[in-house]
């Protein structure tokens, strides 16, 4: 099989290359990882599987447990529930943003996001790739713009903080998207028709984020 340079530099940096030529992916999270209020392709999911397929990886299998409006203890329930593979390849993670939005305490989110990150571990291999996206700063959205903005980055960032540590000590890749959907104001083509959610441009940034992110 013959790569272009690109491709393979691209594959490197995701520590892919090497592995396999046809993946099994599971995506965990909410609204922002099935893509609400954007076309099913324009979810950064399938947008990742785009970019996977172009650069000669094949998915076997793709399972997305999301749904709009899930805190952890909904998603832990629902992984719980589902028929899934014995194990993955790939795992994306993206969960919080309820718990923050509907004030829930941020050790409820600890908790469950580490239970999450143990569930994790049972579909996973030694060669399994999990990445950990960081929850995206809605205040910077018009939506958004409603509530506290101060408030909501300041939680925020201690969710965002609280995952990054959690992922080094599971040696998952964590991926800050966060500063990515900052820009929600003065770039309002990265906001979608809903006001709130990501558009896929936003999301097609992110993909590029996690693509070319380095395990540390």
């Amino acid at each position: 099989m013959k790569y272009s340079l690109v491709g393979i530099l691209l594959l490197l940096a995701s520590g892919i290359v090497g592995q396999k030529t046809s993946v099994q992916y599971l995506a965990l999270g909410d609204s922002y990882t099935c893509g609400q209020s954007v076309p099913k392709k324009h979810a950064w999911p399938r947008q990742y599987i785009k970019e996977l397929e172009e650069n000669e990886i094949a998915v076997a299998r793709f399972d997305m447990i999301a749904k709009t409006g899930w805190r952890t203890d909904e998603l832990l329930r629902a992984i719980n529930e589902a028929a899934l593979a014995r194990e993955y390849d790939i795992i994306t993670i993206q969960i919080g943003v309820n718990n923050q939005f509907q004030g829930k305490s941020i050790h409820t989110y600890k908790k469950d996001l580490k239970e999450l990150f143990e569930f994790v571990k049972t579909k996973s291999n030694s060669q399994t790739k999990v990445f950990v996206l960081s929850i995206p700063n809605y205040g910077y959205t018009p939506a958004g713009q409603r509530f506290n903005q101060h408030k909501i980055s300041e939680e925020l960032t201690e969710y965002n903080a609280f995952a990054a540590e959690l992922s080094m000590q599971y040696n998952y890749q964590f991926v800050n998207i966060t500063p990515i959907s900052e820009n929600g104001i003065d770039d309002p083509s990265l906001v979608a028709n809903d006001g709130l959610h990501p558009s896929g441009k936003q999301y097609r940034l992110w993909v590029k984020k996690l693509w070319g992110n380095k395990k540390p």
